[in-house]
């Protein structure tokens, strides 16, 4: 049995912000998605020990419970526990908060057009012919 990590929501909720796919499992979780194949399956850049590692992560943080099943075949399926709803509410509070405030793309202001320069003819410099100048010697 893993060890329970007593640890505050804002300490879990920073933690599962800075893992990636962590937001993405919940999710998935959430929408009845419980076998981790099935998951792995719709996000085909995530990795089985990628998913595995973040699943025993949050079952430490007892925002998931893990279910094995047995019959023909042994299957694992995921819940999200009371806690991991709450937290997954709280996830979503914050992406509305990119709905409220709508980000903007940012721009660069425009500069004001750079005149042209001059092109005046003019002749080529003439090269000092002879020795070439000698480098200062260290």
């Amino acid at each position: 049995m893993l060890p329970l990590y007593l640890v505050g929501t804002a300490a879990v909720t920073e933690n599962l912000l800075k893992r990636k796919w962590s937001t993405v499992i919940l999710r998935h979780l959430d929408s009845g998605l419980l076998d981790p194949a099935e998951i792995c399956k719709l996000e085909p850049d995530l990795t089985t020990s990628a998913l595995n590692e973040r699943l025993r992560t949050m079952q430490r943080y007892s925002l998931v419970t893990r279910y094995p099943r047995h019959g023909a075949h042994k299957i694992i399926e995921y819940r999200l526990t009371p806690r991991g709803q709450k937290i997954l509410k709280m996830l979503s509070l914050i992406e509305q908060l990119d709905d409220v405030n709508e980000p903007k793309p940012l721009t660069v202001p425009d500069e004001a057009p750079r005149p042209e320069p001059e092109v005046t003819e003019a002749t080529p410099a003439k090269r000092p012919r002879g020795k070439a100048q000698s480098r200062p010697q260290r």
